[in-house]
């Protein structure tokens, strides 16, 4: 049995998924190189047609394998929170949901699991808003303002300095 490349192979599984056909979709994805398992379409598409089939465990394991290459990758969060829920743990739901929250507060898929989950009597951690760029910090008296600016000064010095000395010998 020829092996496909991964592009190929998450294709024609999402077209069997389309279609309803998640057991085809699965038997696609088998079809694919072991090299290319690291796409996480490739674990988003297995999650998909495992939730279709009524498999969560399986759903899980696969959306979590793809989390392991790709993290942040919001596709495969949905997924395995659906899945987690489905299987009955809903303090593992809740730990993802709230760490996809942070990444992703706006997310109208997250906010309905989040609601999903408050059903349950669990509430996911509140989104954090990532922290605002920072200035330096300011010099805590006069004297220490003059004496950065001092520091500046000299290093411009020392630059100007090195290439006049360097690039008048080379008759730039």
């Amino acid at each position: 049995m020829a092996k496909l490349d991964a592009a190929a192979g998450i294709e024609r599984a999402l077209r069997h998924l389309e279609r309803g056909e998640p057991v085809q979709a699965l038997r696609v994805l088998d079809q694919v190189s072991w090299n290319d398992l690291h796409w996480p379409e490739y674990w988003q598409v297995r999650a998909e047609a495992f939730l279709m089939l009524g498999e969560f465990r399986h759903a899980a394991s696969s959306a979590r394998e793809g989390l392991t290459d790709a993290p942040e990758h919001l596709p495969l969060l949905r997924l395995y929170i659906r899945a987690v829920l489905r299987l009955g743990q809903p303090e593992r739901a809740c730990d993802t949901l709230g760490q996809a929250l942070k990444l992703y507060p706006h997310d109208p898929e997250l906010q309905e699991l989040a609601r999903e989950l408050e059903q349950t009597g669990k509430t996911p951690l509140a989104p954090v808003k990532p922290p605002a760029p920072q200035s330096p910090p300011a010099p805590k008296n006069q004297a220490e303002g003059w004496a950065i600016l001092g520091l500046l000064f000299l290093g411009v010095a020392a630059v100007f300095l090195w290439l006049w000395q360097n690039l008048r010998y080379n008759d730039f």
